[in-house]
């Protein structure tokens, strides 16, 4: 029992009462009072202020020194009251800081300590939220996470219809039957706070999977239409070329063969024109043959079509 008496006492003695708590925001400025009373600067042999134990200004023989430590440097300033003021303050300045003093009799006056919190200024709020469809039992179950820019990290509060819960996440169930439910989250610290909403809807049917047939199908569409065109293409070129025209003009056997006795020996001739426009209408020469008819002698073996 003397082992725990005793290490009840340490814990007693080990925690100090603080005289002033406050709350600012980074990049501020505050001013900590030194709290003399009816005393005046010139009663003291020397003033002090520490912060976390470590002294960073003072003022001896009324002579102020200020930026003894190099996390304040160009920072702080002592007003004649000896008050301390801190600029530009910082996530670090977070602490305690402590005035002492001892009166030119050599009495010490009772210190006083100021426990300071330093946040940052809450400029953003985010839900994750995560639904899950069970089947067994025709619900959903929603997770939702609540994260915030600030540091140190905010105190978080949920709002569902007219339930309120301290927390940074929460876990519910509830059926398609209830609707869209809006929910709101809010972070807060002692400098500022900032809210955002979030609307769950409970579904059967997940509609990411249906969208991912929809970009699927649409993808495989478009590989056809390609594939498809490109053959049509193909085959109304291969077709173009064998619709070529070709005229054939017969010639008249007697000529001809009287022709060929001038000219010498040689293969019939056969003419074939090739007329490049495809829309222009095939077109046949006729011509009377008479048989009692002597030919004139042939100046060329072709014929002009007109």
């Amino acid at each position: 029992m003397l082992w725990i008496r005793t290490l009840l006492f340490i814990i007693i003695c080990g925690v100090e009462e603080v005289d002033l708590t406050g709350h600012v925001s980074v990049g501020g400025t505050v001013k900590l009072p030194s709290v003399l009373g009816s005393l005046k600067v010139k009663d003291f042999d020397f003033l002090k202020w520490r912060f976390n134990r470590r002294i960073i200004a003072e003022m001896s023989s009324g002579q102020p020194k200020e930026n003894l430590h190099a996390q304040f440097k160009g920072r702080l300033q002592l007003s004649p009251d000896f008050s301390l003021t801190v600029r530009e303050l910082r996530l670090e300045d977070s602490g305690e800081y402590e005035r002492e003093g001892m009166k030119e009799d050599g009495s010490q006056i009772p210190s006083y300590k100021i426990q300071l919190h330093v946040y940052e200024i809450i400029t953003g709020v985010h839900i994750q939220s995560k639904v899950i469809w069970l089947q067994g039992n025709h619900t959903c179950m929603v997770h939702l996470v609540c994260n915030s820019s600030g540091n140190p990290e905010p105190s978080f509060s949920w709002k569902k219809g007219g339930q309120t819960e301290n927390s940074k996440e929460i876990y519910f169930f509830f059926s398609p039957e209830e609707g869209d439910i809006s929910i709101t989250c809010t972070a807060v610290n002692a400098v500022s706070q900032m809210s955002t909403d979030v609307n769950i809807r409970c579904s059967s049917t997940d509609w990411k999977l249906y969208l991912y047939i929809g970009l699927s199908a649409a993808v495989f569409l478009g590989v056809m239409f390609l594939v498809v065109h490109c053959c049509r293409r193909r085959n109304q070129a291969t077709e173009t070329s064998r619709n070529e025209a070709t005229v054939y003009s017969t010639v008249d056997e007697g000529c001809v063969k009287q022709s060929h006795e001038s000219e010498g020996h040689g293969s019939p001739i056969t003419l074939y024109e090739t007329i490049g426009e495809l829309n222009v209408k095939p077109e046949t020469v006729y011509d009377r043959v008479d048989l009692n008819r002597s030919c004139a002698p042939a100046l060329s073996p072709l014929k002009k079509v007109l």
